[in-house]
């Protein structure tokens, strides 16, 4: 087998011909973002949401969308540059997703490893962000993909069906 490097992960975004993929039909809006895994990162996803989200009718969840989208990429972020040590780091891919009346924001990293919610503490300066998509997403979770992507995934909504 040959070993893959940073480089060759390729940009697979969800396509709803892609089988299996059926469930992204219900999604009527479909916008995608790579990024490098900087501190910058989760400013570009909110400029991504800031624009799309009131063109698709849905600005008044821009707030929401924003404050879960910062928390998921900086996670994916934080995770990339701790557990990963080839000095090509991989992306982050969020995807975002839009229907009539709630957004949905995926997030791909290259670390296999779940996401856990933990308690911070009063003075704490981080350890707070699955608490806060947990209470701004009417759902969340997490999935690892089969190949070509590997890694995993994690996503937020925001709305109601």
């Amino acid at each position: 087998m040959i070993p893959r490097t940073c480089e060759s992960i390729p940009v697979v975004p969800p396509n709803p011909a892609m089988p299996g993929s059926g469930w992204l039909a219900s999604w009527t809006h479909r916008d995608f973002l790579e990024l490098g895994p900087y501190d910058t990162a989760p400013r570009a996803v909110r400029g991504l949401i800031r624009e799309r989200l009131p063109v698709w009718g849905l600005g008044h969840l821009v707030e929401a969308a924003e404050l879960v989208a910062t928390e998921l990429v900086t996670n994916s972020v934080a995770a990339t540059c701790e557990f990963i040590s080839d000095p090509r780091l991989p992306p982050v891919r969020v995807w975002l997703l839009g229907s009539a009346a709630r957004v949905s924001i995926p997030v791909w990293d290259g670390v296999a490893r779940a996401p856990v919610e933990r308690a911070a503490d009063d003075f704490d300066e981080s350890g707070r962000g699955l608490f806060l998509v947990r209470q701004f997403s009417s759902e969340w979770n997490y999935w690892f993909p089969q190949d070509p992507f590997s890694g995993k995934v994690t996503w937020a909504t925001i709305g109601q069906p």
